[in-house]
């Protein structure tokens, strides 16, 4: 009998095309599936990104100073600092200055806050800020220095590092991805002024 009702309901045609309930749930499964599969991978190309991206540009930088005191024969200085309230990093930056003069070659480049200076793996050290003009602009620098938490890449007239002889070691600068602090980046400057990322 329903048999007979369901064909009259197609015959008038009452009937509509469409999916059952089943069908739904099973392609409903599949897609689940199928994203339980994918996400994770799209989850992690995005990790590292501000770390590649900030390698890149320090790299960039890196070159810029050492070309900036071949190009005008003078002392170039990148120095990069890490600022922190309480234990957790707040901001890193780096700038490049020419010396003795101090004059501006790049201006504070902010890190993004994914991403800091490891104070531990560069050459962080107590650095003498002293502006030829006697001005202290960059109050943050400055709290970095007294802090000892900034470092510093020096390249003479001819690209090498240091601003005289006798500097023949390796220099280091290791930038670290704060949400993973397993992933971190180096580059390595050598005494020729050999520009290396590891």
């Amino acid at each position: 009998m329903l048999g007979s009702f369901a064909a009259l309901l197609h015959k008038e045609g009452n009937m509509k095309k469409g999916f059952t309930l089943l069908e739904l749930l099973v392609v409903m499964v599949i897609v689940a599936v199928i994203s339980a599969v994918a996400l994770p991978s799209f989850l992690s190309m995005g990790k590292g990104a501000a770390l590649r991206t900030t390698t890149a540009n320090v790299y960039a930088n890196l070159s810029l100073a050492r070309q900036w005191a071949i190009t005008h024969r003078t002392t170039t200085i990148l120095r990069y600092c890490y600022e922190t309230t309480n234990s957790v990093y707040k901001r890193s930056f780096y700038n490049i200055v020419d010396y003795p003069d101090y004059n501006v070659v790049q201006q504070d480049v902010i890190l993004p806050l994914d991403v800091t200076f490891d104070p531990l793996g560069g050459n962080m050290a107590n650095v003498q800020y002293t502006p030829a003009n006697g001005n202290i602009t960059n109050f943050i620098l400055l709290k970095c220095i007294l802090e000892g938490k900034v470092g510093e890449i020096t390249f003479n007239s001819t690209g090498g590092m240091g601003s005289g002889g006798g500097m023949m070691a390796d220099k280091t600068i290791k930038i670290l991805d704060l949400h993973h602090s397993d992933i971190f980046r180096q580059i390595t400057i050598n005494w020729i002024g050999g520009i290396q990322v590891q």
